[in-house]
């Protein structure tokens, strides 16, 4: 946009790069807690279409929601850390798309 504010879809794209970068830097003695807390975020964050009219729903918050909903013991052994990586390779394809549309 030419006024310099973003749209709500692209804000809300900005906190789920937020949340997924900061997720992966949870990975250490804690990483259950911290990353689990952010992948809980993302879930309640997939669910703002649902409310707020006109915004579009979210591929990566939709990701995480399914993730979850999928099964109970989603944080459990190496399922959190694996799914970050996976997470975080979409977030960087995404961004790749989106540069390149901008580069257009």
């Amino acid at each position: 946009m030419s006024d310099g504010h973003i749209s709500g879809d692209e804000y809300l794209c900005e906190i789920t790069a937020f949340l997924i970068t900061s997720a992966k830097r949870c990975m250490g003695p804690e990483y259950m807690y911290g990353a689990g807390r952010l992948v809980q975020t993302m879930v309640l964050l997939s669910r703002l279409p649902e409310h707020v009219p006109g915004l579009k729903e979210n591929k990566l918050l939709v990701m995480a929601r399914e993730f979850v909903e999928a099964d109970q013991q989603w944080w459990a052994g190496d399922k959190l850390e694996k799914f970050i990586d996976e997470m975080s390779a979409e977030l960087l394809h995404e961004m790749k798309k989106k540069l390149d549309r901008k580069m257009q």
